[in-house]
């Protein structure tokens, strides 16, 4: 039998070559008493700060290290893996400096603490090696939820479009106090919008309730329908 590749380790992997970081630094220099001649050779990078993190332009950069070509429902469990871990979140993010010969440079943009990162990779692996779509779908419900409700427990998902019209918020207190800047945060979001259950043409939103409310009236998105 073949063996399961694994993702490269994240706790390894630098983020600063792909544009979804923004960051920001001061530079230090003090070229009289380093004995610098017209080119500057003593700069020192001192108050580096994260600006802002594109959270699907990570995720674009941690699918190119999976094993192979990820399947829609894969890419979906990665994406929704590195959201639940918030890597959204400028805390979860550390730059590292190194010296060349013109002073400082940022060397690279890491995972940071590197535990987060091994937790992370690990849950990618696990989802990636599960063998059914079906299966990986439940692992990610479990893992943000920490169970599985019972109407899913012997179901089958299929992916299904919908008009939002459609889409049923039956939780109506969770609803209204949806954070705003969240729901901005998911215009335009590329993936699965929600896990449903279906009666006739309405469908129930199980999991995914800031993905559907940053849909605009009438537009039509993809979901994951219980079977």
């Amino acid at each position: 039998m073949a063996k399961t590749k694994k993702t490269r380790r994240l706790v390894d992997e630098n983020f600063v070559y792909c544009s979804a970081i923004r960051y920001d630094y001061e530079r230090r220099t003090d070229c009289e008493l380093h004995g610098c001649d017209t080119i500057c050779r003593c700069g020192s990078i001192v108050d580096t700060k994260i600006i802002d993190i594109n959270i699907i332009e990570v995720f674009e950069h941690v699918k190119n290290y999976c094993c192979r070509k990820l399947s829609t429902i894969e890419e979906y469990c990665v994406e929704r893996i590195l959201r639940m871990f918030k890597l959204y979140d400028m805390n979860n993010w550390e730059l590292s400096t190194c010296n060349g010969y013109y002073g400082e440079e940022i060397e690279g943009i890491f995972i940071d603490p590197k535990n987060l990162a091994v937790t992370i990779g690990r849950h990618i692996d696990e989802v990636l090696k599960t063998k059914s779509n079906d299966e990986k779908v439940k692992y990610i419900l479990e893992l943000e939820y920490g169970y599985l409700l019972d109407e899913f427990k012997d179901k089958k998902f299929k992916k299904t479009k919908v008009k939002k019209e459609q889409l049923h918020f039956g939780a109506k207190g969770h609803h209204i106090k949806l954070d705003p800047l969240v729901v901005e945060q998911y215009k335009g979001y590329p993936l699965f919008k929600a896990i449903c259950t279906q009666k006739e043409d309405v469908f129930r939103i199980i999991d995914g309730y800031h993905r559907c409310a940053a849909l605009e009236d009438n537009e039509e998105c993809e979901v994951l329908v219980t079977v």
